[in-house]
Formats: structure tokens, C-alpha cells, sequence
């Protein structure tokens, strides 16, 4: 007895797809692995280790400190999300410097250190500046976590200002006539 036999008559060009289909996706792992190309190693939450050093464990406690269950979760879920990436491409970095970064990266949200006078991005670089500071860091590993922090608030910023120039440019030419 055929396998088509048991299959409805509608099934068996579907079966016909999935059989090419599949054997399309097998030449092609074949030949991009023969060009040196292999899929990402798949990580799993529960390989992540958060580092164990004293500056890693106070930086935690501290974080917990200030922040709120909720943001405490995010700032955590930045770690783990980002450490998998590294460990899914194979890039090399300092993981302590980037669990630093992760845990501290939110510090402005907190009512202590929120100003308003600036973005709570650079409350929060400098909170975690002056934390790593306190504690006896390396100057390196300082301007390496509040730069960290900097940056991702000006690419914001500078992608929201470019946002409302569009939108500011696009209204100015709907409404106001052109002078010629």
C-alpha cells in the first residue's frame, strides 16, 4: 500500500512541495556549510551565568535597591538577552563591563536620581558612574559602562529628533502655501 493512498487527493501536491521543499533547505545548509558558513550556536537562558564578583553582586543589590520589580526585571532581561546574542555569534567582550552596564542602565528611572532638567538616560549614566566610582573601579571600566548608557540615549534622541523634523517638514509643506 502507497503512502498517497491514505492521503486525501488534495494532500499529494502538498506532499510533492514539502518533499522539494525540504530537500532544497539540505542542499542549501550543504553547500553554505562546504563555504565555511555554520547557524548560530543556539543558547539556552538557563547557560547564561551572571557574573559572581563583588562589584557584579553589589551592582545587583543596588539595582534592586532603587528600582522597581518591574524595571529590576527589565534591566536584568537586557542582560540575558544581549549575553545570548554574544554567545550566539561567538563575539568576544567583557561580560562583567556588560552585565555592569545592563544592570545600571535604568538608574535614572529611579525617583532618586531622576532630574528634570535632562533625560533620565543621563541620570542614569551618571548614577552609574558615580556608583562604579564610589566602589573602586577602574577609570576604564567607568567610562566604558556611563558611555555604554550615553550613547544609547543620543541614538535615541537623535532618531526621535529626525522623526519629528520629518513630521514637522511633511506638515509645514501640507499646510503652508509655497511661496515662489
Amino acid at each position: 500500500m502507497s503512502l498517497t493512498t491514505n492521503l486525501h487527493r488534495r494532500s499529494v501536491p502538498y506532499l510533492i512541495y514539502w518533499i522539494a521543499s525540504t530537500e532544497i533547505k539540505t542542499q542549501v545548509k550543504k553547500a553554505l556549510h562546504r563555504l565555511g558558513w555554520n547557524p548560530p550556536k543556539v543558547i539556552a537562558v538557563a547557560e547564561i551565568e551572571v557574573p559572581d564578583s563583588k562589584i557584579a553582586n553589589q551592582a545587583t543589590a543596588y539595582a534592586m535597591e532603587l528600582n522597581t520589580p518591574s524595571i529590576f526585571n527589565h534591566v536584568l532581561r537586557t542582560y540575558y538577552y544581549g549575553e545570548m546574542l554574544a554567545q550566539t555569534y561567538g563575539w568576544k567582550h567583557d561580560r562583567e563591563a556588560f552585565y555592569l552596564a545592563a544592570i545600571l542602565h535604568d538608574l535614572g528611572i529611579s525617583k532618586r536620581f531622576d532630574s528634570p532638567d535632562q533625560a533620565f538616560e543621563l541620570d542614569g549614566a551618571q548614577a552609574a558612574r558615580n556608583f562604579l566610582l564610589t566602589n573602586g573601579q577602574p577609570d576604564e571600566l567607568v567610562d566604558l559602562v556611563h558611555e555604554a548608557r550615553r550613547v544609547h540615549e543620543v541614538r535615541r534622541s537623535l532618531a526621535a529628533r529626525a522623526l519629528a523634523q520629518r513630521k514637522l517638514t511633511s506638515s509645514r509643506s501640507r499646510f503652508t502655501p509655497r511661496l515662489a
